[in-house]
């Protein structure tokens, strides 16, 4: 008895588009329904290479040409796949598609920020680390007085939460000031 290796054809205008939230509309076209098409099974990865993770355990019906996915994550990449299954489970899988989720929220501020400066000059400034999943790192400026503008003082970023730098003590202002500034991976 023959067994049928053919792969059904994949879908097309695969298309994801971020609804709010963690939600994500993923829509497709497909060219022609064929007897043997059994459904389709939409799969997610965090990087177009995959590993691309189906979303749903049953394939949905051949009639479904949209999806929402409620476990987008704003925080990293979302990339979709739509699998075309047939009835003996062959695989015709879509080029993946890329959802652009728009994160105009920035990290909170950094909190229990604590300096000490010792007879040497040495300075040392500490705070609690940031509790966002997608941050870049921190960013440390200084002035002499608080109405000065504010220098950046880091190379990079920082990604602990301690920062140590040395001042001159013979200086005609007492004090230097300090703000660590929080960024996540959007900047």
């Amino acid at each position: 008895m023959g067994i049928d290796k053919t792969p059904p054809p994949s879908v097309e205008n695969l298309n994801a588009k971020h609804i709010n939230g963690a939600k994500v509309s993923v829509t497709w076209k497909y060219p022609k329904i064929t007897n043997d098409i059994a459904g389709f099974v939409v799969a997610k990865a965090t990087s177009m290479e995959g590993p691309f993770s189906p979303l749903i355990t049953q394939p949905l019906a051949p009639s479904v040409r949209e999806f929402t996915d409620t476990t987008a994550l704003p925080y990293l990449p979302n990339y979709y796949k739509v699998i075309a299954v047939d009835t003996s489970r062959n695989l015709g899988q879509s080029l993946p598609v890329y959802c652009i989720i728009k994160d105009s929220k920035g990290p909170s501020k950094p909190k229990g920020l604590q300096g000490y400066i010792d007879t040497t000059g040495f300075v040392r400034i500490v705070w609690d680390m940031n509790p966002e999943p997608d941050l870049l790192g921190y960013r440390v400026v200084s002035a002499n007085d608080r109405k000065h503008v504010f220098t950046v003082d880091t190379k990079g970023y920082l990604a602990l939460p301690v920062y140590n730098d040395s001042v001159t003590l013979n200086t005609l202002t007492r004090k230097k000031y300090f703000r660590v500034i929080a960024y996540d991976k959007n900047y």
